[in-house]
């Protein structure tokens, strides 16, 4: 069977329909990224100030479509939530667009990339201060989320924590809201959510609270300092395979070999394993909060304040 590769031509046709309702205001730049499961971002520059954003574009099905309701509710609850936070450390809503076909998110642009490309730019792994230089930052617009703005953001992963800076491990900005939900403690969300590969085992049985929150920093944590996921390290991305394993929890071991355990050949202190541990305890109720991971002795040791 022979498959027919899409030309230029039409490339560019899809990306003028995608792009239209935002055209007569600002200039179209690159993709960033790979797009989403609800919508592509692109750079874009305003035409007047020639200021640069950021602008995710999500795509209006068809009204009759089973996945309109589910879809649009989505869509508003994200424009509805991240146009109510201030916080330095979460990327700024700028303004909201409407066309007939699509919803337009322009937001301020972080111009320094995602944690997962500065690991990978620093040899797969970060030294114990560089980590929790970063990780403090982390840290900060959570503690916000669950603490004043009663939110549970649902997908914190290496791709949606970025740098406004190139080449700097200061002034992180968390983004993408789209799965995140209002959640007071003790709330319970239902449904699925999040990226399998930072999802706590309760957000995999679809009855979870912000603590998965808790469980993603953990693991935020986990690549930073070992270099690999501890569910799938060896890259498979086979999610039916990750959720088996996540369901059946972190060892609080140090061990040969790679898995959800620490290694033994790849050395860490034991302040940042207790960190580390006590974000990834699978009774959620069990784990530290954002704000007591804050004052946890590994922060303190790397990042006085």
């Amino acid at each position: 069977m022979t498959t027919t590769a899409t030309s230029p031509e039409t490339r560019r046709c899809e990306r003028d329909q995608l792009v239209a309702g935002l055209t007569s205001q600002y200039h179209i730049g690159r993709c960033l990224g790979e797009p989403g499961a609800f919508g592509s971002v692109f750079s874009v520059q305003d035409r007047i100030t020639g200021e640069k954003f950021a602008a995710k574009i999500l795509k209006i099905p068809a009204v009759d479509s089973p996945h309109y309701d589910v879809l649009m509710n989505l869509y508003r609850k994200e424009v509805d939530i991240l146009g109510s936070l201030n916080h330095t450390s979460i990327v700024r809503l700028e303004r909201v667009i409407r066309s007939a076909s699509h919803i337009y998110l322009v937001m301020e642009r972080c111009m320094g990339g995602d944690l997962f490309d500065y690991i990978g730019e620093r040899g797969g792994r970060l030294p114990e201060r560089e980590a929790a230089i970063i990780f403090r930052q982390v840290l900060d617009p959570v503690v916000y989320l669950h603490e004043v703005a009663g939110v549970a953001h649902c997908d914190i992963k290496l791709s949606n924590i970025m740098f406004t800076k190139p080449k700097s491990c200061h002034d992180i900005k968390l983004i993408d809201f789209g799965l995140s939900s209002r959640c007071q403690a003790g709330a319970v969300l239902t449904g699925r959510t999040g990226t399998t590969a930072f999802m706590a085992p309760e957000q995999i049985k679809q009855r979870y609270g912000m603590q998965v929150d808790l469980w993603s920093l953990g693991v935020v944590l986990y690549i930073m300092l070992f270099g690999y996921s501890p569910w799938d390290p060896y890259c498979t991305s086979d999610n039916r395979t990750i959720e088996s394993v996540v369901l059946r929890g972190f060892r609080n071991d140090t061990m040969p070999g790679h898995g959800p355990w620490f290694p033994k050949s790849i050395p860490a202190s034991d302040l940042a394993k207790d960190l580390i541990h006590k974000l990834m305890r699978y009774n959620p109720d069990h784990r530290i909060s954002a704000s007591d991971a804050m004052d946890h002795p590994w922060i303190a040791l790397h990042v006085p304040s």
